[in-house]
């Protein structure tokens, strides 16, 4: 069976999102055959509007968003408006308390930095590891490579965040104070 450009684009992105959407799914509705059901629902909307998606991995994150949300304003019994989503991708606000620059901004604005991976695929290793928590192995399953390549990019990775803290004056933990 031959598949269009359009397909093998979808397919590429969808083994590359889906765990990650999945996974965030799950810790927000915790019920793994509702998160599976909005995933396919994101995934399906996500294919029907490929061609206009500039930057997959911000809509779907947009598109998780609301479809939590829908989920618990449709949910009998729910409150929709008890559930924080807005940290969903670890959103972080700008703000300084007592004169201390806040960690986790300069932490994910040093992960968020395109520029420390060299295609999306590493950027969906490091994510699958550092933040999800998979081990090598189970994040190189995910990405169709060997527990040795994931491993080697992961440090590759992660040597380069370290480089661009180093950039940004940070050396050591007290800096980030």
């Amino acid at each position: 069976m031959l598949f269009s450009k359009k397909d093998r684009a979808f397919r590429k992105s969808y083994s590359d999102f889906y765990p990650l959407i999945l996974n965030a799914l799950y810790s927000r509705v915790v019920n793994r055959e509702d998160a599976e059901d909005i995933c396919h629902e994101i995934f399906v909307n996500y294919y029907r509007k490929f061609d206009e998606v500039r930057d997959a991995r911000s809509w779907l994150f947009g598109a998780m968003k609301f479809c939590i949300s829908n989920y618990y304003r449709n949910k009998e019994g729910s409150d929709p408006d008890s559930v924080d989503i807005s940290n969903i991708e670890d959103d972080i606000h700008l703000a300084f308390e007592n004169g201390f620059r806040d960690v986790r901004i300069v932490i994910h604005e040093a992960i968020e930095n395109s520029e420390n991976y060299r295609d999306e695929e590493e950027r969906i290793l490091f994510d699958l590891i550092a933040i999800n928590n998979y081990t090598y192995e189970e994040a190189a399953t995910h990405l169709g490579i060997t527990k040795r390549q994931a491993h080697y990019r992961y440090q590759q990775v992660s040597r380069r965040i370290l480089e661009h803290l180093k950039e940004r004056g940070i050396t050591r933990i007290e800096d980030l104070l």
